[in-house]
């Protein structure tokens, strides 16, 4: 069920962009991270991530819609679903995802864009 509900929310997340509407895929984003830790046995661990994305959810936000690296983004999310039905290799590619938007939003913030 829960694989099942992700891969609905990333075809959402399809949709929500073909038709650009831009907030609504946000929110989509925000709603497959949280339910890629929903699982987790450990409440703590939960909260310190739902903790830390509220912290910089407005990073990721910016760095798509300015730069529009939805694109990139949705495969990755399709990468790490994919990984997360197999059982295997989930922790490289939420890594590599999160690494990616590191250096996006570094990459703004060493340029002066804000």
């Amino acid at each position: 069920q829960e694989m099942a509900a992700m891969r609905k929310t990333v075809e959402e997340m399809e949709h929500t962009w073909n038709d650009m509407n831009v907030k609504s895929y946000h929110e989509m984003n925000y709603l497959f991270h949280e339910m890629l830790v929903a699982s987790c046995p450990f409440q703590s661990l939960r909260e310190m991530h739902k903790n830390a994305l509220s912290h910089i959810r407005w990073g990721y936000n910016f760095t798509l819609v300015l730069y529009d690296h939805i694109g990139y983004s949705r495969s990755q999310h399709g990468s790490i679903l994919e990984a997360f039905c197999n059982r295997a290799g989930v922790e490289q590619a939420v890594r590599e995802h999160t690494e990616n938007a590191s250096k996006r939003l570094s990459s703004l913030y060493f340029k002066k864009i804000f």
